[in-house]
């Protein structure tokens, strides 16, 4: 079951507090890109971005993504150590992109999500 929805951003306001993991390039296993997380250092909010250039300069990967951190405890990932550090394998078709927003854009769009359902019902 892939979590990425093209499209549909997981939004997030710029106010929550996220692990930042600064990628130098992801797993590239014949095409199945993976991403290695050192497990120690996952919580409930993961902000990943890729640092990888191609040779004109420009960001491989130029999104930033997601990966919801309570998920270890309900899926299983594969994990691999490197160095004596745990590192987890998380498939791209798992993150989500991430999209950081403005506080007052996420209040609007719960408060419009509120009055539609009050109208309509």
């Amino acid at each position: 079951m892939p979590a990425r929805k093209i499209g549909h951003p997981v939004k997030l306001s710029k106010n929550t507090p996220c692990q930042l993991f600064e990628i130098n390039a992801p797993i590239w296993n014949g095409g199945a890109r993976k991403v290695g997380l050192a497990k120690f250092r996952i919580s409930k909010h993961n902000e990943i971005r890729f640092k990888y250039r191609r040779k004109d300069g420009s960001l491989s990967i130029p999104d930033a993504y997601y990966f919801d951190g309570n998920r270890l405890n309900t899926e299983r990932f594969t994990s691999q150590f490197v160095r004596g550090l745990e590192l987890v394998l998380i498939p791209f078709s798992e993150l989500e992109i991430l999209e950081r927003i403005e506080p007052e854009v996420i209040k609007l769009e719960v408060e419009v999500k509120f009055n539609q359902g009050r109208l309509f019902s």
